[in-house]
């Protein structure tokens, strides 16, 4: 039975912490071992850990360079072959879920990315379900799963596990990493509903990071050449929506005319 690497990230989540420490120590997968990466939280989330820290195998608080950089603190840590996030606020769907992945089933010997169905909770508390399909070509534009909701084989990916240059996608770009090196038949899925993922709070759900995240799609894409095609069609749509093309075309229209004013009255005055 491989051991399994959870690895759970907070900061200042005094609200949310509990129900996701008890969803990963209900497992009744026998071989997990547990990470809890804090940064150093100040509102009692720490507390509420502690209560807890006689069944977590490692425990680490102190301040981090971001989300990205505490999971890649996780990785680091992790002795499994396998590890999956379950970050503050989301749980996994059962008690179950760990042992019907790798109990009941097993993953093929090709595959580095497992993963499974999803249920997303918004802040007013309505849901929507995401069932896992199949990675291509949906890889091609972006991640085909929620990454509480994906196991990934880190036996030869430990350090960097995620891009800390992007701060909201560096998921995605992982996933395209692990397509780029291994093929479609690294990805498998299993039709378990794994996690509930708490679909606010975060950058990658906001709204004001709309533009920053485009951005950062744009940056990944462009390495990869399986995404070449998104690439230049959604960087146009970005010059459309953010770069404003009738006000520079406007601008440079303006400056071409004043050019060609100056023109004549230099003219007119020799």
């Amino acid at each position: 039975m491989c051991k399994i690497s959870v690895i759970t990230v907070c900061w200042n989540c005094v609200g949310e912490i509990e129900k996701t420490l008890k969803s990963v120590l209900a497992q009744t997968y026998s071989n997990i071992e547990y990470i809890v990466i804090d940064g150093a939280s100040t509102d009692g989330t720490l507390d509420i850990i502690n209560r807890y820290k006689s069944k977590i195998s490692i425990l680490v608080s102190e301040p981090d360079k971001g989300i990205y950089n505490a999971m890649n603190k996780g990785v680091k840590l992790a002795t499994g072959k396998w590890c999956i996030f379950m970050n503050a606020g989301d749980k996994f769907a059962s008690d179950n879920v760990v042992s019907e992945m790798f109990a009941s089933n097993s993953p093929k010997d090709s595959t580095k990315v497992y993963y499974g169905n999803t249920t997303y909770v918004y802040e007013d508390g309505t849901k929507q379900s995401l069932k896992a399909a199949p990675v291509y070509p949906i890889i091609q534009r972006c991640q085909p799963y929620c990454h509480q909701s994906a196991f990934f084989y880190i036996e030869d990916k430990r350090s960097p596990f995620f891009d800390e240059q992007y701060k909201i996608v560096s998921d995605y770009n992982t996933s395209l990493w692990y397509f780029t090196k291994y093929g479609e038949d690294a990805f498998e899925s299993r039709n378990i509903l794994i996690s509930d993922f708490a679909a606010f709070g975060g950058a990658s759900t906001s709204e004001n990071n709309n533009q920053r995240k485009s951005l950062e799609f744009l940056n990944v894409w462009k390495h990869y050449s399986v995404c070449r095609k998104r690439y230049l069609i959604e960087r146009v749509k970005y010059f459309i929506i953010y770069q404003q093309p009738i006000s520079i075309l406007k601008c440079l229209l303006k400056k071409y005319i004043d050019g060609k004013t100056k023109q004549s009255m230099t003219r007119r005055e020799i």
